[in-house]
């Protein structure tokens, strides 16, 4: 077979690969086919259409890649088997090890940076669902809650910056509207189902009982309790104001109706925690 040809069923598979992950993460479905099930190298983008970008920088390889290194964690996480799973947090940790080095690679490329925002929205997207509860797993400790948190309220701040520019509105798809809706429901669950470690002083410690382990636990920011629950006032509003945009576009899902029901009480107990002191 041609090289030509050869690296064309390589663009057609990565594109389906990629297109499978993307539906499957989004929509919480079972993957059409495993990572082991397959082995399929990069293409090498060697045609006129990519000749002006390297392997290294492409957006499309890029985006691949990310996918590739949440894949096996949710697929452990969230599909392989009837049986929960005892210890979630060693595959947490892998995948963020994968997924933070992908992003320390990504910053250092040229990819243009309304690229790297959907991309970055995607990345902490996929870390808050990893976090999240699921028939494998059970919901996480404290730690684990606040990581949900942090994550949610950097995924608002780059979500609102990225839709507030008119130029970006062509990278729109249905799918920020449902991940900006599941975060936006995983950000109500912590507030209301952990309201004391919101806001306490000092933040929880990590698992101590992680056993040994090749990477770390991811850390989480220092903040004291009366920054987060200002943050978290404002990544509410901030959640509300992307679901309206992205509504306007996609329509309206039914899912948000008794949401919004649920930001408008939480937005109101928490201005009033803020105005107590």
């Amino acid at each position: 077979m041609k090289d030509a040809q050869l690296d064309l069923r390589r663009r057609i598979f990565h594109s389906v690969y990629s297109m499978d992950r993307l539906t499957s993460l989004t929509h919480h479905r079972t993957f059409s086919f495993t990572d082991d099930s397959t082995n399929v190298v990069m293409p090498k983008l060697s045609s006129s259409i990519f000749a002006e970008q390297p392997t290294s920088g492409h957006p499309a390889l890029e985006l691949i890649r990310l996918r590739q290194a949440v894949s096996p964690a949710y697929q452990s996480l969230f599909q392989s088997g009837p049986d929960s799973v005892h210890d979630p947090w060693p595959t947490i940790c892998a995948a963020y090890h994968e997924i933070d080095e992908w992003y320390s690679h990504l910053q250092k490329t040229s990819i243009q940076n309304q690229l790297k925002l959907c991309f970055q929205q995607e990345m902490l997207y996929t870390k808050i669902l990893l976090l999240s509860p699921s028939r494998r797993q059970k919901p996480l400790e404290d730690y684990g809650q606040l990581l949900i948190l942090e994550h949610a309220i950097a995924y608002s701040q780059i979500m609102s910056t990225f839709i507030k520019d008119p130029t970006n509105r062509f990278l729109w798809t249905s799918y920020d509207l449902s991940r900006t809706l599941f975060v936006a429901q995983k950000t109500l669950e912590v507030f209301e189902n952990f309201p004391k470690i919101c806001f306490s002083n000092p933040s929880p410690q990590p698992p101590r009982h992680l056993p040994k382990a090749e990477h770390r636990i991811p850390p989480l920011p220092e903040r004291n309790g009366r920054e987060r629950l200002h943050l978290g006032i404002e990544t509410l509003r901030l959640l509300d104001g992307i679901v309206r945009v992205l509504a306007r576009k996609y329509g309206v899902p039914s899912s948000w109706r008794n949401l919004k029901r649920r930001f408008e009480r939480m937005e109101t107990m928490l201005r009033a925690r803020a105005a107590t002191g």
